[in-house]
This record gives structure tokens, C-alpha cells and sequence, in this order.
């Protein structure tokens, strides 16, 4: 039983969570009509979130907003993505570089700029550097 019970907690905690990605601050009573949880239920869930920083509360109007742990993980999330992507379009430039023998660089958008974060260079003694 306790397992299940702890699933429960998880999923209802994940609920409160994404109740966020519609709203930048919500309180107590928000938090609790949008997950269809108790107050209490959710007071707990919440006090639960704030004890690991995934949430955190604005004393001048008693709302909640997401913490940094959550940023934190957003970045890890992040820079798994990039190494996934590059690993995954690596492929595709060797078939590019394979068939036309040329310079196959991935790019990315960096403000103004492009940023390359891959590239294989043709087999030819002329390099672009």
C-alpha cells in the first residue's frame, strides 16, 4: 500500500507542477481548484516542493511560482537535448559528407550570430577553417 500511495503523491505533486505552465504565480486556493485536491492535500504537496526548492512563495501576495531547482533541471534537460541532437545529425552529415565529399557543419542560432557545434570536414587538402 505504501507504494501506491507514494506514486500518488508523485503524480499529484507533478499535477501542482504543471499547473505552472499556464501561469506564472498562483495561490494556495488556485493551486488546489486546478488539481482537484484538498487544500490540505495540496498545502502538504506544496510545503513538500518548497522544502526542495522546486517551488517558492512571494510573501507580498502569498503566491507561488517555480524555484530553481527547476531551472536546474531544465538545464540539464537541455544539454542532453544538444548532445542527443548532435549525435543524431552526426549520422546524417557523414551520409552528406560521404555522398558529395564536401564540409558538412551544423549551426545553431546564437543571437545575431550562428554558432557552429559540429562539422565534418570533406576529404580534400582544401579545409575551411
Amino acid at each position: 500500500m505504501a507504494g501506491k500511495s507514494t506514486t500518488r503523491s508523485i503524480n499529484r505533486a507533478l499535477d501542482i507542477l504543471e499547473c505552472f505552465l499556464k501561469e506564472e504565480e498562483l495561490s494556495l486556493m488556485e493551486i488546489s481548484n486546478k488539481t482537484d485536491l484538498s487544500p490540505s492535500t495540496a498545502h502538504r504537496l506544496v510545503n513538500s516542493l518548497m522544502d526542495k526548492h522546486y517551488l517558492e512563495r512571494d510573501e507580498s501576495n502569498k503566491k507561488f511560482f517555480l524555484g530553481p531547482m527547476i531551472a536546474r533541471l531544465g538545464n540539464v534537460s537541455l544539454k542532453s537535448i544538444d548532445t542527443n541532437f548532435k549525435e543524431i545529425a552526426k549520422k546524417y552529415m557523414q551520409e552528406l559528407k560521404d555522398e558529395f565529399n564536401e564540409n558538412v557543419a551544423l549551426y545553431v542560432s546564437e543571437g545575431d550570430y550562428k554558432l557552429c557545434i559540429e562539422r565534418i570536414e570533406a576529404d580534400r587538402t582544401l579545409k575551411q577553417i
